[in-house]
């Protein structure tokens, strides 16, 4: 009997270039989103799709877990990030149906999608931009640098960052409303790097990549680069943190070639469609180390440049009304 796997979020780009990289293997797929519009929806049968309650819901875990079950789900691969730490609050019960599920744990994440809690794990072991919460910033500012960066602890990408030289005190009185941290800013160029780790912290694959064009938060254009500095700086910070399966580990490489520790992604990344053509396969790398328990090798990996365009479903109009809503 195939492998049942379920991936949620799948109307965002990590679902849908995991889905390409595992949709050639005897797998069978079962997809969810809480967008009856969500495009990865259609890659599947009717009895497949299930629209289902968003991550940041109370009912969103139990609802997972009992559509697994229903459903006998071997493998989970939840893609968005206010899914992953309902889910993994409740591993056990995933355990008892025997469905293994593609993440980090729940104690990884809690540090991971925290930026300050990221930075203060990676202190003593990782060159890292200078930086403070923002209330001891306010009390006593340690950061030495002619610019700052007030970021949110939470979230990805660039959304509520504000960079500035002097930051007004209206600004600081109205950032303290929210949840933020402040750093040097460092000019350079940005990296994304890939990771693939098995469960005994050590790595299968380690790629990284230049993102040359950005729209809406999403990588369109991009290149894999051969860089060690990059490569083992990424790898130290993965086993620091204790990273597992998978995880996207953005640097900013300043111009005498030091990285520096932007943020991680605990999970499939949005640009993994370049990463498995330049050579690793990282969605099947951790589904099979899920399902085997056995260490997964390093692998290396080619330079390749992407360039995306968009692809279309066409379905009759019937279509959109064929899927199942969870909870039941």
């Amino acid at each position: 009997m195939a492998v049942k796997i379920l991936m949620t979020g799948v109307g965002g780009p990590a679902a849908i270039c995991a889905y390409k990289a595992l949709k050639d293997k005897d797998y069978d797929f079962f997809m969810a989103d809480m967008d009856p519009l969500a495009t990865g929806l259609y890659f599947v049968e009717p009895s497949k799709r299930f629209v289902i309650p968003g991550g940041i819901t109370p009912e969103f875990n139990q609802t997972i877990l009992k559509l697994c079950e229903q459903q006998k789900i071997d493998i989970l691969i939840p893609t968005v990030d206010v899914e992953l730490i309902p889910i993994m609050d409740i591993k056990e019960s995933f355990d008892r149906i025997n469905c293994h599920i593609i993440s980090c744990s729940k104690e990884v994440l809690h540090t991971t999608l925290d930026k300050l809690k990221l930075m203060e794990k990676c202190r003593e072991k990782i060159p890292l931009p200078q930086f403070q919460s923002l209330e001891e910033y306010i009390i006593n500012s340690t950061i030495h640098s002619n610019k700052l960066v007030f970021k949110p602890r939470s979230g990805s990408g660039s959304r509520g960052v504000i960079i500035t030289s002097n930051p007004e005190p209206e600004v600081l009185q109205k950032l303290k409303e929210g949840n933020y941290m402040v750093q040097e800013f460092i000019e350079g160029t940005e990296y994304s790097v890939d990771v693939m780790v098995n469960q005994n912290g050590l790595i299968g694959a380690a790629v990284v990549r230049e993102r040359l064009k950005i729209d809406s938060g999403v990588v369109i254009a991009s290149k894999t680069i051969k860089n060690e500095r990059i490569q083992e700086y990424c790898i130290k910070i993965a086993q620091t943190v204790g990273i597992t399966y998978s995880a996207n580990i953005q640097v900013i490489v300043d111009s005498t070639g030091n990285p520096y520790l932007i943020e991680i992604n605990p999970r499939f990344s949005g640009g993994l469609s370049l990463v498995i053509e330049s050579g690793p396969n990282i969605p099947a790398m951790c589904v099979e180390h899920a399902l085997s328990g056995k260490s997964i090798q390093a692998l290396d990996y080619k330079e390749l440049t992407m360039v995306r365009y968009y692809e279309e479903i066409f379905m009759p109009n019937s279509e959109l009304i064929k899927h199942q809503k969870y909870p039941i």
